[in-house]
């Protein structure tokens, strides 16, 4: 460990975020809108435990495999560096097991809205436990982007005419814990991304996660109901899986790499708007002026982010 963290190079956020990185950040925002909508669709075939766990291991055989073909070296590498992912793992996969039950209990548009609302954790463990994030956290570019993006968010939920959360209390305790625990597990994601490789460390941090799903699924879920279902929804599954955690999380630790974990989550405060858009466009959930305008503001928050946000540099010492 202390051989590998001295070949690792110092870091700051000094120059602008590239237009790769700009178009990974959208990618990203686009992949994550889908998962509520997977889960939900899925919450009337599957119970959580058995979906979580399924999902999560579509997820790990096609990570294994790219991994192995492409980057076996630092993979073998990660292997060694068990203490940089066990513990990321094990947040994450208590925080998605409270996510996916949440979400059967609420609807589509409520959940995602609320599984943003996490980025106020992000944004304090930042703050107290990532040094180099605090400078971006008191820039005036993060906070004007970052408070437009939050206040767009907010006019999203409250445009909503028929917005409410009677009825749905347990599912909005149920998210917001969840949102307490990722604000820790993306700590441990920027901690892990310094010094593995993000494809890696995904594939390590998804397969622990993985076993406890497997466990959780065989105590309290019911594995068997895949062989009980059509052929087309097990299909489903399993592109969810590949969709919403192998390129999800693929795409989210090369960005935390890149630009910052404070960033990238901001940035993500996307994925509300458009999981209320679809809602609006295939699950017949209304969207209203103001909601469209609230999505504009939403945008122009995400456009200064990206404009006034700075990417990682490295001094190298390889």
């Amino acid at each position: 460990m202390a051989r590998m963290r001295c070949n690792v190079s110092n870091h700051s956020f000094t120059t602008p975020v590239s237009f790769t990185a700009r178009i990974s950040l959208l990618l990203n925002a686009l992949v994550w809108s889908l998962p509520v909508f997977f889960i939900k669709y899925l919450s009337y075939s599957f119970d959580p435990y058995t979906q979580n766990f399924y999902r999560s291991l579509s997820a790990t055989v096609a990570l294994f495999l790219y991994v192995w073909l492409r980057k076996r070296e630092e993979l073998q590498r990660v292997m060694g560096e068990w203490r940089l992912f066990v513990p990321p793992a094990i947040i994450f996969a208590a925080a998605q097991i409270l996510y996916v039950e949440g979400i059967y209990k609420i609807t589509a548009s409520l959940a995602a809205i609320l599984e943003r609302g996490g980025l106020v954790f992000v944004v304090i463990f930042s703050y107290l436990l990532l040094r180099d994030e605090r400078g971006r956290i008191r820039s005036k570019g993060f906070l004007s982007g970052a408070s437009l993006s939050f206040a767009g968010m907010i006019g999203v939920i409250l445009g909503d005419g028929d917005f409410s959360l009677q009825g749905h209390t347990a599912g909005v305790l149920l998210l917001i814990t969840s949102g307490t625990l990722y604000g820790l597990y993306t700590v441990g994601i920027a901690k892990a991304t310094k010094y593995l490789d993000p494809l890696a460390a995904t594939f390590a941090i998804v397969a622990s996660s993985t076993v406890i799903f497997g466990v959780a699924a065989a105590i309290y879920g019911e594995p068997g109901q895949i062989f009980q279902v059509d052929w087309k929804i097990n299909l489903f599954l399993l592109i969810s899986g590949l969709i919403g955690i192998a390129a999800g999380h693929t795409l989210f630790f090369i960005n935390v790499k890149k630009v910052g974990n404070v960033l990238t989550n901001t940035f993500l405060l996307l994925t509300p708007l458009i999981g209320v858009t679809l809602a609006s466009l295939f699950l017949g959930e209304r969207l209203t002026w103001i909601q469209i305008f609230s999505g504009a503001v939403l945008i122009g928050g995400s456009y200064l982010l990206v404009t006034r946000g700075q990417a990682r540099t490295f001094n190298e010492n390889h």
